[in-house]
């Protein structure tokens, strides 16, 4: 199963913040960064980083692990402003 995402990402947001997905799915997130900062994409269970520059949208694909914990997703550069989310299953 592969599903389409978009994620905005803005003044340390995500936008959506928390995404309901199928647990093992395929996820093609596009980062749209709206902002006048560079942001990042990363799923550190996944080996997953990802930059997006101010006011560029960019595109990472994804397999989500099998199970029912959540996947945490962040910006590495403003993790610490609370720029971070989550994928939970269905």
């Amino acid at each position: 199963m592969t599903t389409t995402l978009g994620l905005e990402q803005d003044s340390y947001y995500f936008e959506p913040t928390f995404v309901k997905a199928v647990s093992g799915a395929h996820v093609t997130v596009t980062l749209k960064n709206t902002s006048k900062v560079e942001h990042n994409f990363s799923i550190t269970a996944l080996g997953v980083s990802k930059d997006v520059e101010a006011g560029k949208t960019e595109t990472v694909t994804v397999t989500l692990p099998t199970g029912t914990a959540p996947v945490d997703f962040f910006c590495k550069y403003h993790k610490s402003l609370g720029m971070q989310g989550a994928f939970y299953f269905k």
